[in-house]
């Protein structure tokens, strides 16, 4: 068996190898494909299996060369069309040269309905197209690019857009796990609208739809944690400059010694914070707590800022200027401090004395107005008399002096 293309050129190939060769030299097309002998019939038994297969899938493959001489087979097409299976077609990826330059989704599946005729294909599968740009490079280089997703020029088919793709040693190919994942998909779907939830093969297929699912999930998460550790380890392996490969021990052992210094640094830190507290006699202690209470008395807000320490701190500060600086202007200051202080509590005392005295004078001369009122007496007469015996006893007592 021969197969033939027919270019739109009218020039006729026979030999398969070469088609694709001449369709490129001559800068044209392939009309259609046949066989020869066309009375081509098939092996024992594949109409049969057609015939009883849940599930019809074509492609993917070299269309003229692969796919479609296959249907052309005597009996192949019409088995398939009278199957109550479903009819899948599995795109290609990228095009290919001498023979689907430039093809679409839609190209392709005209070109085996023109074939073979309507009602071969009920379900288009194809890929998403998204594939790294540096391996599309690589094709177009050879006249390959990705299989255009135009699926507007074909009716009666149902699409399914499906990731189908993956990377093997640089090229791209179809990822059979994916594949048969969306087909078994399709298949529990149709079981699911024909109510047959219950059936066996659909309980079957969902099962391993559900595992493959699992598994691919695992496989995609390994392979993005492999891809992740090899890039750390590259980085960790990158090539250092001559001077750091000479002198890396040195280099490393300064950053130790570094990290030392800030962790001792942090230690001493701490141990400071720590060892604030002052530890006193118990006599001691009871003079420092007389000191802060009545620091905390004289203050304004409420002393929030003495405490032990506090008082310690100061009073080693009075020391040293005393003792060890010997700082003149630090005596006056304690002496200004010491007369102030002197002055201020005294004056509190003079003030509440001179209060008291007012007090009783404001309360006596009251009384005197009254006992006046009641014996009927001028109080301002009195008042005169009284002042006059006072000036009279202040004036002997000068005489006397």
């Amino acid at each position: 068996m021969n197969i033939t293309a027919e270019l739109q050129n009218g020039y006729l190939v026979t030999e398969k190898s070469k088609i694709a060769e001449v369709v490129y030299d001559k800068v044209t097309k392939i009309n259609r494909i046949y066989l020869n002998p066309t009375n081509c019939r098939p092996a024992p038994g594949v109409l049969e299996a057609i015939r009883e297969a849940d599930c019809i899938i074509i492609g993917p493959g070299s269309l003229y060369t692969n796919v479609i001489p296959n249907l052309l087979v005597n009996g192949v097409a019409k088995a398939i069309k009278e199957s109550t299976g479903l009819k899948v077609y599995i795109s290609n990826i990228m095009t290919e040269p001498g023979q689907t330059d430039e093809y679409s989704v839609s190209d392709h599946l005209n070109a085996i309905i023109e074939h073979c005729g309507k009602g071969i294909v009920d379900y288009c599968i194809y890929d998403t197209g998204e594939v790294v740009p540096e391996y599309i490079k690589k094709y177009n280089l050879e006249g390959q690019d990705l299989v255009d997703s135009n699926v507007d020029k074909v009716k009666g088919i149902t699409f399914l857009q499906r990731n189908l793709s993956m990377i093997t040693e640089g090229c791209i190919r179809h990822d059979p796990e994916l594949i048969a994942e969306s087909i078994i998909g399709l298949i529990c779907d149709d079981l699911k609208y024909q109510d047959k939830q219950n059936d066996p093969q659909f309980l079957m297929l969902n099962n391993k739809l559900r595992e493959d699912k699992r598994i691919n999930k695992i496989k995609k998460q390994m392979a993005k944690d492999a891809k992740k550790n090899k890039k750390s380890n590259k980085d960790k392996h990158k090539r250092n400059s001559k001077f750091s490969n000479k002198y890396s021990d040195r280099i490393q052992s300064i950053k130790q010694a570094d990290e030392m210094i800030k962790l001792k640094e942090q230690k001493m830190k701490k141990e400071l914070k720590k060892n604030r507290t002052f530890m006193f006699y118990p006599a001691t202690d009871l003079k420092l707590e007389a000191i802060v209470n009545l620091k905390k008395e004289e203050s304004d807000d409420e002393g929030k800022r003495y405490s032990k320490n506090s008082v310690v701190e100061e009073a080693i500060d009075y020391y040293y200027n005393a003792v060890v600086n010997k700082n003149p202007s630090f005596f006056v200051r304690i002496a200004d401090s010491i007369v102030s202080y002197s002055l201020q509590k005294n004056f509190r005392k003079i003030a509440k004395q001179l209060n008291q005295i007012q007090m009783d004078q404001t309360r006596q001369m009251l009384l005197n107005e009254k006992i006046a009122q009641a014996l009927n007496i001028d109080v301002d007469e009195v008042y005169e008399e009284a002042d006059k015996l006072i000036t009279v006893e202040i004036e002997g007592d000068e005489r006397v002096g």
